[in-house]
């Protein structure tokens, strides 16, 4: 787990193995007293694609740019 800073707001980033499909699963979380907590996953397939589910939220664009960035520094090596 680390913490990050988008903007103003405190992003909990937290890297989850995905037994179900054999890769990995990123979490970001707003950890803002007034935000809306789970923001977004992004998974890594085996064969290194990366998969975007925004939890049926609207996120900004510049958000989502950011935090696939920050998925694919936080998943090297996995």
């Amino acid at each position: 787990m680390t913490v990050h800073r988008y903007r103003d707001v405190l992003i909990e980033v937290t890297i989850l193995s995905d037994a179900e499909r054999g890769g990995w699963l990123v979490e970001f979380w707003d950890l803002s007293p007034s935000g809306s907590g789970e923001l977004l996953h992004i998974q890594k397939l085996p064969t290194g694609e990366l998969l975007l589910d925004l939890l049926g939220e609207k996120l900004n664009v510049d958000l989502v740019a950011w935090a696939i960035g920050i998925a694919r520094t936080e998943l090297q090596g996995y």
